[in-house]
């Protein structure tokens, strides 16, 4: 008799990451492993994925020009997050947009011209790429920096995000400004609860 065994994971946004790059690395192996005689979903390398926000534009890119709709810009910024006539450049706002890190959590890496201290963010910031990934490079690759345009209601306003998936909200995300020294933007994420016989 052949028995079919499925791990299921659910993964809680708002949850606390503390694996050292190594321990990730063994997870993911194992898990590799796992996926070869066990069902595993979400598939492990598709958690990976979930993770990058230049995948998730580069899909809402794809899905925006199979609907023939304006689609989300960006620009990877490459070695120029550690030139420094970029960065002051960056700085006194002759480059009309907002910095983003991939692989971040809520609004980590996000910088705009006015952050305060801007070049000394971006350098701790690199600073903990090369004590985290650097280790882990040749296992996950490096996070890219990239260059998207500022949208002026979510500095003043904040705005309301919806995924909506054969015609029912699936995730909800919420930002608004925040007045804290540390954090730009208030991140709140809202799973809708579902009843069971609506997953069908």
């Amino acid at each position: 008799m052949e028995i079919s065994l499925t791990l299921i994971f659910h993964r809680n946004p708002s949850m606390e990451y503390n694996l050292t790059p190594h321990e990730t690395c063994s997870i993911f192996v194992n898990l590799s492993i796992l996926a070869e005689k066990t069902l595993v979903w979400p598939h492990y390398e598709e958690l990976f994925m979930a993770g990058s926000k230049l995948q998730s534009y580069e899909t809402l890119r794809v899905a925006s020009l199979s609907m023939h709709i304006s689609t989300p810009f960006y620009v990877t910024a490459g070695e120029n997050i550690r030139d420094p006539t970029f960065l002051k450049a960056f700085s006194l706002g002759k480059i009309q947009g907002v910095l983003k890190r991939d692989y971040s959590m809520k609004c980590e890496h996000v910088i705009l011209p006015s952050t305060p201290n801007l070049a000394l963010k971006i350098k701790d910031s690199l600073k903990e790429e090369d004590k985290t990934w650097k280790q882990v490079e040749s296992f996950f690759g490096m996070p890219k920096w990239f260059v998207q345009p500022i949208v002026a209601h979510l500095l003043h306003v904040g705005e309301v995000r919806c995924f909506i998936v054969g015609g029912r909200l699936v995730y909800k995300v919420t930002t608004t400004p925040s007045e804290g020294p540390d954090s730009q933007w208030q991140v709140t994420n809202h799973e809708p609860i579902r009843p069971l016989h609506t997953h069908v």
